[in-house]
Parts: C-alpha cells; structure tokens; sequence
C-alpha cells in the first residue's frame, strides 16, 4: 500500500524506521478505514491478544488504528494479519495468558558471549531488526509462567530484555562454556526443571517445547535425537544433573554429554520433531556468517512470502 501523503512505496511490510526513512515521516494507513495509525511494540499486542491470537503476535513491531469507529485494533505490515477489537480482551489478558502456561519448568538461555567464528555476540545480531536473542525470550514467554533466565557473565549487553533474570556463571572458566553454563542455571532456576537453549536459535518452536513439557515423565533429561546426533542444547533437564555435573567440572572435564549415561534420559525423535515442524527449523543455529544471511532471508520469508525480499527495496 503506498503511503497516503506521499505516494511512495511505504507499506506494512516497513518497520517505522524505515518507513520514515523513505522522506515523508507519515504513518501507514490503516488497511481498512484509511485512518491515522500510530506505533505500538508487539509484546504490549501480545498483552492484549487474546490466547487463541497469541502464536500470530510475535512480530516486535505493529501499528494501531485511532479512528474511533473503525473495528480494526492492531495490524502488522502484512496486510492478512489484522487484529479487530472484537477479538480482544481488555479484561482478562492475565488470567488468560498464565491459565496455560507451563508452570513446572523454567526457561534458559545460555548467552556466553563473542564467538570465535563471527567475532561477535551471536545474540544481539539481528534478524528483522530484532536481536536474535529477543525472538528466543518472545517464543519463551508464550509458552513458560516462569520469567526467562539468560545466563550470561554480561547482563549490561541487553538493557532491551524486560521482565527477564540474569544469571552469572558461578564457576568462572576460560572461553565460554556449555557445561557451566547448565550448571549455573541449574543452580539458580526456582523449579525442579529447566529448559536450556543457546542463544543463537532465532527459529525456536514453541510448539515443540510445549509438546516436550507435556511429556515429561519423570525423566531426568529429555533432548532431541535424530540424524545420528543428540541435541543436548535444546532440552529439559532436572536439578538431579547438578552433582554428576559438578563432579565433571572439579575434573576439569566440560564435554555437555558426558554425564547424559548416568541420568534417566529420554529422546525426541525426529518424526516427532516434524509434527511441527517440517524441515526442523527450529535447530538452525547461527554459527558462520553465511547462515546468518540465510536465516535473515528465511525470517522474511517465513513471515512476508516472496513479498518480503521485495519489502527490503
């Protein structure tokens, strides 16, 4: 849709930022009545969506019509996505959004800093002008009650993160390091269980995390394995892992499997995994710089179409 003041391309697919850029300063219309629209952040939509809406609202950025008589409340830049206000609750979005909450398990994220191969903090690199690490707390907070804790020994990297806990690793050893960075959340999460991630996953499924939580039985550990390969980076693992892990750091020994033989474990398979999604995108990781442009151009696909490589011009 081009912009109504100045008649240049500015459509939905445009954060404000770029929108202004374009040298009129105006805001889209709304795609219904033609009214003056202004800007809200997508985590106050999700606030206000009902929990039948909450999977649409994950985009950080949405415009709000403020003409009084039109039924349209929020819109994103994709002209499909439209939010009416008879489709929101004002009243209830606490109780509904914590009603089916995974309360018996905590989220973490594990942020432990540069890496030597993109010589920069993985997650603050952005992906639709977002940081990485903040779609991963967005994903998480529509699935856990628990508040997301982010182990990292750099919490002043990302005063962005509201409503988060940061954790610092309680051993302290050259480079980063998975293992302590298990142990530090294991030690510090209020509930029996925890939910561990990397920091570079932009495409984490909620999905499969809630579907993973509901099938939780007494295991001590439950991770994906398929391919021939586990993966110890997306799972749930139990307070009980804290002496077996304990033990392998006093030895100075920091492989994130080695203790796995030890505990109750259980897998997900990979026909499992696709029962939500197909081509497992939920465990791209972002580790060169050739899967960072990649995941950019997979983000604007997932979310726009083919439009979305048109919308970047």
């Amino acid at each position: 849709m081009a912009c109504g003041k100045c008649s240049k391309n500015c459509n939905h697919l445009d954060s404000k930022e770029q929108h202004e850029n374009r040298g009129c300063g105006s805001k889209p219309p709304c795609p219904v009545c033609g009214g003056e629209s202004y800007s809200v952040e997508g985590k106050e939509v999700k606030a206000l969506a009902k929990e039948d809406l909450k999977e649409l609202v994950q985009h950080p950025f949405y415009w709000m019509c403020s003409e009084e008589n039109c039924d349209v409340g929020f819109f994103t830049k994709d002209e499909e996505q439209l939010f009416f206000l008879q489709d929101l609750d004002f009243r209830k979005k606490e109780e509904v959004s914590k009603a089916k909450r995974v309360k018996e398990v905590t989220p973490v994220i594990l942020a432990g800093g540069a890496s030597s191969r993109m010589g920069e903090n993985k997650a603050l690199m952005k992906i639709d002008e977002t940081p990485i690490i903040q779609w991963m707390v967005c994903t998480l907070e529509s699935v856990f009650e628990e508040p997301v804790h982010i182990i990292t020994n750099h919490p002043e990297e990302y005063p962005f993160l509201e409503n988060v806990i940061f954790v610092k690793d309680v051993i302290q050893v050259e480079g980063k390091n998975s293992l302590v960075g298990l142990y530090s959340g294991l030690l510090n999460i209020p509930t029996d269980y925890g939910f561990f991630l990397p920091c570079d996953m932009p495409f984490v499924n909620g999905e499969i995390i809630e579907y993973m939580t509901k099938n939780l039985d007494g295991e001590e550990i439950y991770i994906p394995y398929y391919d021939g390969h586990y993966q110890p980076l997306h799972g749930i693992y139990h307070k009980n892992c804290i002496e077996p892990i304990r033990e392998l750091l006093e030895q100075g020994q920091y492989k994130l499997i080695a203790f796995h033989e030890q505990m109750n474990l259980k897998t997900i398979s990979k026909e499992e995994i696709q029962q939500f999604d197909k081509n497992l995108e939920s465990f791209i990781n972002i580790n060169q710089r050739i899967e960072y442009e990649e995941a950019k151009k997979n983000q604007r696909r997932k979310r726009y179409g083919n439009y979305g490589e048109r919308g970047k011009n």
